[in-house]
């Protein structure tokens, strides 16, 4: 099941592309972030981001899932 919590992640990590800067606006460990958005990806059966090095890019199905969540 997908959590509200999953969801408020996802955005939050959609707007910024950066998995440092987000966990520390949303005061968690950057290791919780990065599992929560795992969790989500696998659950959906979809990337939603595009993992280069360790910068993040919302994947063209994370943009679309991203006007859902919105």
């Amino acid at each position: 099941m997908i959590t509200l919590q999953q969801l408020i992640y996802f955005r939050e990590l959609a707007k910024t592309e950066h998995l440092t800067q987000t966990a520390e606006s949303l005061c968690i460990a950057q290791t919780t972030l990065s599992t929560t958005i795992i969790n989500l990806e696998k659950q959906l059966h979809i990337q939603l981001f595009d993992r280069v090095g360790r910068n993040m890019r919302l994947s063209a199905a994370g943009k679309l899932y991203l006007s859902y969540v919105n």
